[in-house]
């Protein structure tokens, strides 16, 4: 990140160790911090240490936080949620709670429907509700009178208008609406200040024959035709990062791959390895989620588990759909008594109480917790209040959010949209 006037390095990036004044990658993958080459100290956002019974704070690999988790404690229960799940901070072992109001950040766990905090554009009223702070498509304004209108939208008369050719004119001039001013991603802006489309894989460009960055990074590379015009390339195989003069030349491996003099080499299959040593390549360094490190081999855990602690296979911290983490045991739903049954279906996750009951913390997506189970969200819907199952909190895709917290349907063969129309098309469209 910093060099000194010798051409060393003062200080590394992120997430990458100083070695005798170099910069060297980090084995363990989705490490903020790192020991040494193949011990982490601390994970990015989303990810826990994977910590032995035995361990001294450091790790050769980092698992992701169980779902809808923003970042976790040293045993896996939720800190922090993602959206639209409260993101206020939780003490340990407290799941994570959607909030009545979709337009809120933070509410309370005992009454989700007092709001503690709004999302932008909308305020908090003193009874804990939000509220739009100006007019539909405003950010900033006078009372009723807008004075600032969000993209693809153009100030009218104190009031915003849609952009005539939304949404691919992210901004348009006030006074000659049909002209763009700014073009949403994957557009560029052409001598008739339309919005033109990059070529299919291109996310940022300046003509159809200019890309700056792929949709897909992972395995190609943009190779220069001439000084106006690039075009892709695919690296080699279990490469992620190659040269952009030479597509065989590989930086970055895939998982279950090590790099040995610029190319990507497997490590021996029956390791599981995701990391492995170059010199031998069926010692592993670190693990697929799903397996833990042993004898310098992965193990896989044994099904129904899909996570589970280091040095045993039955011991599990997360399970597979259909199953309910009881202890450190999955326990199949369609087991249980029927009492429990009928409460853990549809359920994602649950925990076993002092008293030895199976209560769901997460229901399935399309589903949201009631007081009688995990109840079915209409239509469209992933997230849904629980006290009224037809305000959508978020939409699956093929459909989008309306201000009236319904999940509306996208034209035929769109796979995302919004209220201007299609965002992206399905697969041949």
């Amino acid at each position: 990140m910093y060099c000194s006037e010798d051409n060393t390095c003062a200080i590394c990036s992120v997430g990458v160790l100083s070695i005798d004044s170099q910069c060297v990658t980090c084995n363990v993958p989705n490490c903020l911090v790192c020991y040494d080459n193949n011990f982490c100290a601390a994970c990015g956002s989303g990810y826990i240490l994977d910590l032995p019974s035995n361990s001294s704070n450091q790790s050769t690999q980092c698992v992701l936080c169980q779902s809808p988790c923003s970042s976790c404690y040293d045993d896996g229960s939720c800190m922090a949620c993602q959206s639209p799940y409260s993101m206020m901070n939780l003490t340990q072992d407290s799941p994570c709670f959607l909030c009545l109001d979709p337009n809120c950040i933070n509410c309370s766990s005992s009454n989700p429907g007092m709001c503690f905090n709004c999302s932008e554009l909308y305020s908090l009223t003193g009874s804990g509700t939000c509220q739009p702070s100006c007019p539909a498509n405003c950010l900033s304004c006078n009372g009723t009178t807008c004075t600032n209108c969000s993209n693809y939208y153009y100030l009218s008369n104190g009031m915003c208008a849609a952009c005539p050719n939304a949404p691919a004119c992210q901004m348009c001039s006030p006074t000659n609406p049909s002209q763009c001013t700014n073009c949403t991603q994957g557009y560029f802006l052409s001598s008739t200040a339309t919005c033109q489309a990059c070529a299919g894989y291109c996310q940022v460009c300046s003509s159809a024959q200019m890309c700056y960055t792929l949709i897909n990074p992972v395995g190609y590379v943009l190779v220069s035709i001439n000084a106006s015009a690039n075009n892709i390339a695919a690296c080699d195989p279990g490469c992620i990062t190659c040269s952009s003069s030479n597509p065989q030349i590989c930086s970055v491996c895939q998982g279950g791959y090590y790099l040995s003099s610029s190319v990507c080499t497997p490590c021996t299959a029956a390791s599981l390895c995701m990391t492995c040593s170059s010199s031998a390549p069926a010692v592993c360094i670190s693990c697929f989620p799903g397996t833990f490190l042993s004898n310098n081999v992965c193990v896989q855990c044994q099904l129904p588990c899909t996570s589970c602690a280091s040095g045993n296979a039955t011991s599990c911290k997360a399970c597979a759909l259909g199953y309910v983490l009881s202890g450190s045991s999955c326990v199949a739903i369609s087991t249980l008594p029927s009492n429990s049954a009928a409460n853990l279906q549809n359920c994602a996750n649950a925990f076993n109480t002092p008293n030895n009951t199976l209560v769901c913390t997460l229901c399935l997506q399309g589903y949201t917790q009631t007081t009688v189970g995990c109840a079915p969200c209409i239509l469209g819907c992933l997230s849904c209040a629980s006290v009224n199952l037809t305000s959508c909190i978020s939409c699956a895709p093929g459909y989008y959010l309306t201000s009236k917290s319904v999940c509306q349907g996208c034209v035929s063969n769109c796979i995302e949209c919004s209220a201007l129309g299609c965002l992206s098309c399905a697969a041949g469209y």
